[in-house]
């Protein structure tokens, strides 16, 4: 029976393997241990690869961290096409419902990374993520409004606030 080896993969499929790997060991590592004191050697080792190879993926925990979250919050942010632009309704359900199902899955990860123990880093990028999605997604009511006497960016900018500080809300009282 042949075996392949990793060293027989395409780079581009070795290269997703290991980020795979990178991201289950760090939101591992990050249940366990939180994500304040965790170094770059934990998370290599976790994912049975070499800090050289964590480097060639990643500059930095932070960066490694927002790569996973990113990935699947474009996959949410895709579940939202359906938005129905008269109601605002994804499958009959609030644009926030998939965000809130996401965050029940990863309770843990989120419980710190939103706590003081966690990382401004992520804080702000989440901010910044979920103000363009807001400001994309609210596009059909800015094309029904007759005027707008807001700013549309102050808008999205202060809805994802809200957004992330109902979810730190949300999970102190174990959702």
């Amino acid at each position: 029976m042949n075996t392949i080896s990793t060293n027989d993969l395409p780079m581009d499929r070795r290269q997703r393997r290991s980020r795979a790997a990178l991201g289950e060991a760090l939101l591992a590592l990050i249940a366990e241990k939180g994500f304040a004191d965790l170094t770059v050697e934990e998370i290599a080792n976790r994912a049975n690869i070499t800090r050289r190879t964590f480097y060639a993926h990643f500059a930095n925990k932070h960066e490694l961290l927002w790569a996973t979250v990113e990935t699947v919050f474009d996959r949410l942010a895709d579940d939202l096409t359906r938005l129905d632009a008269d109601s605002l309704l994804v499958n009959g359900k609030p644009l926030t419902y998939p965000v809130f199902k996401h965050v029940e899955e990863n309770a843990p990860l989120y419980r710190v990374m939103l706590s003081e123990d966690g990382s401004i880093h992520f804080i702000l990028r989440l901010l910044a993520y979920l103000s363009q999605l807001s400001f994309e997604k609210h596009a059909p009511l800015r094309q029904m409004a007759r005027h707008i006497s807001v700013e549309p960016t102050f808008t999205a900018h202060f809805l994802a606030g809200a957004l992330v500080n109902l979810i730190v809300w949300w999970l102190e009282r174990d959702l």
